[in-house]
């Protein structure tokens, strides 16, 4: 083997790359989305909302942080994430006490990705906060709707 070969523009050392973007991707979570028909109305109490229910809402991929109203000049009681599951990393539900455009962030997990234990999840898209395993999605309340009183013209029943 000759040891003066010498490396130029014609006979260039390239590094192999392979990137198998297939299991790159299955590390990918999309992020969850309210359907437009499941925009609970409030219903004058506090009410535990499961974000299961949203599309692409994943509990073995993600979990509940955080939530805030976006509004806060409104309502009195702050929301809250649902407690009553004690592994934070199972956390699905929040609590809201008002009608209103609420702000969730989410957390992706990590699991077993392509055979291999502990992979980190990451978001499809990124939106604030910085962290790539955060994101946060929106979650609004339909104010309830009230019935008009009936005025009648009858003097009704004066017997």
């Amino acid at each position: 083997m000759d040891s003066n070969c010498s490396v130029n523009s014609l006979n260039a050392i390239r590094p192999a790359l392979h990137l198998n973007l297939t299991k790159a991707a299955a590390a990918i979570v999309d992020i969850p989305e309210q359907p437009e028909n499941s925009k609970p109305t409030y219903s004058g109490v506090e009410q535990t909302i499961d974000l299961t229910a949203f599309t692409n809402f994943d509990a073995n991929k993600m979990y509940v942080t955080n939530i805030v109203k976006k509004d806060t000049s409104a309502g009195t009681v702050a929301p809250s994430v649902d407690m009553s599951e004690s592994d934070a990393t199972k956390r699905k539900k929040v609590k809201v006490t008002d009608a209103g455009t609420y702000t969730v962030t989410l957390k992706a997990k990590t699991g077993t990705v392509n055979g291999v234990a502990n992979s980190q999840y990451f978001w499809s898209e990124r939106t604030p906060p910085s962290d790539p395993t955060e994101t946060t999605i929106e979650l609004v309340v339909k104010k309830k709707q009230l019935t008009p009183p009936v005025i009648s013209s009858t003097d009704g029943d004066k017997t």
